[in-house]
This record gives structure tokens, C-alpha cells and sequence, in this order.
């Protein structure tokens, strides 16, 4: 989703939300895995990453190219995380192994975008290439489990720190206008 609003005849400024989800459920087939009763297994998979953006752009017109030059700033999110886990009647055994990561952090865009018109109609090809470098946080975190009838285990990891993430984008394309 955008929004934008053209100050002058060269300048406007844009603002820009963008969002992906996703999540898979699954039930792998049991497989021999050293249980000597079958399995029953389950696998969880998501996925979610927003940019939220506000530019101000410069647009020059040369020879019936439209140029827009832009330069703003970012704030991006990014979470994955995926699990897996079973267990077995006979003997007793549950298991998990699991793992997330994010990413949250601010920072600069650029970027440009050139349009022309094919032939005489209204219909362009439009090609655009845009970078953002973000500073932030970085969370990753991985689990193992394993509940056996008698005792069991547990191990885990967690990793927190300062980062940094570099996104390029290109695009090219048609257009009706």
C-alpha cells in the first residue's frame, strides 16, 4: 500500500507499507528413525516481514523519459521460525527441535525509477532499482527437547546482538497510464 502527495511539479513525497505472511502445517509420514513403533510427527513453518517507508522524490523529464530519484528512510521487520516435533507410543518418547529468528531495525533507502512510453500509447515500460541499509536487533533462538520414560533432555541456545541488513529490489515491467 502507498500513499503520496506531489508538492511541486518536481517533488512529491510517498509513503510505503509493505507485508508478507506465511505458515505451512504439516504431518510427515513416519519414518525409521530408531523407534521401534511408528511415529507421529508434526512440522510448523512461518514467515512474516513488513517495510514501512517515506521517501521524497525528484523527477526530471528528459527526451520523454520520466526519472524519479528518491531518497527517504526505512524501518523493517523479519521473523522465521519453524518446529518440528513427534513421539512414539511404545517406548514412551516425545521430541522437538525448533528454531526462530528476527530482525528489527531502522534506516536509509535510495533508489530510482525510470518510464517511457512504448511506440505512441499509453502503454511504458518501467524499470525501477531501489537499496536500504538497516541497523538494529537481531534474535535467534534454537531449542532441542527429547522426553524419553525415565528422564529426558533439554538444550537451548539464544544469541541477541546489534545488525545490520541490506536490501536491494529490482523491478521491471509494463504499464497502462
Amino acid at each position: 500500500a502507498w500513499i503520496g502527495a506531489h508538492l511541486t511539479e518536481n517533488w512529491s513525497v510517498e509513503g510505503r507499507y509493505w507485508h508478507l505472511s506465511d505458515s505451512q502445517t504439516g504431518f510427515p509420514t513416519a519414518t525409521s528413525v530408531g523407534f521401534p513403533t511408528p511415529s507421529l510427527n508434526s512440522e510448523n513453518d512461518s514467515i512474516e516481514a513488513y517495510t514501512i517507508d517515506i521517501d521524497a522524490i525528484r523527477t526530471f523529464d528528459l527526451a520523454g523519459w520520466k526519472i524519479d530519484a528518491q531518497l527517504g528512510a526505512r524501518h523493517g521487520s523479519y521473523t522465521a521460525d519453524s518446529a518440528f516435533s513427534g513421539g512414539a507410543a511404545t517406548p514412551l518418547i516425545t521430541y522437538g527441535f525448533g528454531s526462530f529468528a528476527s530482525f528489527n531495525g531502522t534506516g536509509f533507502s535510495y533508489g530510482g525509477s525510470i518510464k517511457h512510453s512504448i511506440g505512441n500509447s499509453n502503454l511504458f515500460w518501467v524499470t525501477s532499482a531501489r537499496g536500504s541499509y538497516l541497523s538494529g536487533e537481531e534474535h535467534l533462538r534454537s531449542i532441542i527437547a527429547n522426553q524419553a520414560s525415565g528422564g529426558g533432555g533439554f538444550s537451548g541456545r539464544t544469541e541477541e546482538g546489534d545488525a545490520n541488513l541490506t536490501i536491494a529490489e529490482f523491478q521491471t515491467g509494463v504499464e497502462w497510464d
